[in-house]
């Protein structure tokens, strides 16, 4: 643990809990999010009702590679 803290995007409901850490970190433009904040390295998916779900957070977007893997993993929707 370098001290860093996690972005953390939790799922919870009835029979769903799941927590994704986001993988992309925004540093640009003078920001570091990196600095305080460390990566995931986990692509999740869950199960919502029988719909295949991956679980993404904000800077995410730009990262198309993540939604293949989504895909790759029987997602059909993704969360963003």
């Amino acid at each position: 643990a370098d001290g860093r803290v996690t972005n953390t995007l939790l799922a919870t409901g009835p029979g769903v809990e799941a927590a994704y850490d986001k993988i992309h970190l925004y540093d640009a433009f003078g920001f570091a999010e990196s600095a305080t904040v460390a990566p995931g390295s986990e692509v999740v998916t869950i199960d919502v009702d029988g719909i295949r779900t991956g679980l993404a957070t904000c800077y995410d977007v730009r990262f198309p590679e993540l939604f293949r893997a989504h895909a790759d993993a029987g997602a059909v929707l993704s969360l963003l």
